[in-house]
């Protein structure tokens, strides 16, 4: 089967309109969700306060974080912050 130039044309468009969908769909379904993760993992307790995780219902090790601007990662589901001041 010989191709003409309309069918080679046709062909490389469909390639072209895959790929730009497979990527908007990777980077939509896989990306943005981690970049939002990560941006809610992070927390900062400022200078006055102090904060205590708590992770599944008891008290992480290490204690109370803070003062200062420390940071620290919050595993989400697992656990919780509760700053005092």
């Amino acid at each position: 089967m010989t191709w003409s130039n309309t069918d080679q044309e046709k062909e490389k468009e469909r390639e072209t309109f895959i790929y730009y969908y497979d990527s908007f769909i990777i980077y939509h379904n896989h990306i943005v969700p981690f970049s939002v993760y990560f941006q809610l993992i992070f927390q900062v307790v400022q200078e006055y306060e102090r904060a205590i995780l708590f992770r599944l219902g008891r008290v992480v090790p290490g204690g109370p974080k803070g003062p200062g601007h420390e940071s620290f990662v919050v595993l989400l589901f697992y656990t919780r912050s509760r700053i005092i001041c």
